[in-house]
């Protein structure tokens, strides 16, 4: 039985607001900057950009820039998942971040 899982907006803005706190941490002796306006989480390391937005008609996060574009649905279990490859949200921006030299491994709540 899968659990009650909150309804998108809220389930969206809490992933968000554990984003920032990640980035937060990661920040202090790194070369990485984010900014949030509107549902839209804009993720700068060095020279590259992400966009990790919300997309309300499809209850969708995409997250967006070097390397493509994924699209990420919440699993019955409230897992955000890449729609084509089904990794989850954590798998595939540790990769993008390890691609952009930052070699961590966060860990965020789904």
């Amino acid at each position: 039985m899968s659990p009650l899982l909150p309804p998108f907006p809220e389930a969206a803005d809490r992933f968000l607001n554990a984003l920032e706190q990640a980035f937060e941490t990661l920040a202090d002796d790194r070369d990485l900057d984010w900014q949030r306006s509107d549902g839209i989480l804009t993720l700068d390391v060095g020279d590259r950009q992400w966009v990790i937005n919300t997309h309300a008609p499809r209850e969708e996060l995409w997250f967006a820039g070097p390397g493509g574009a994924h699209h990420f649905h919440r699993d019955a279990h409230g897992v955000w998942r890449d729609t084509r490859s089904g990794e989850p949200f954590a798998v595939v921006l540790n990769e993008a971040l390890r691609n952009a030299g930052i070699a961590v491994f966060l860990e965020l709540p789904e």
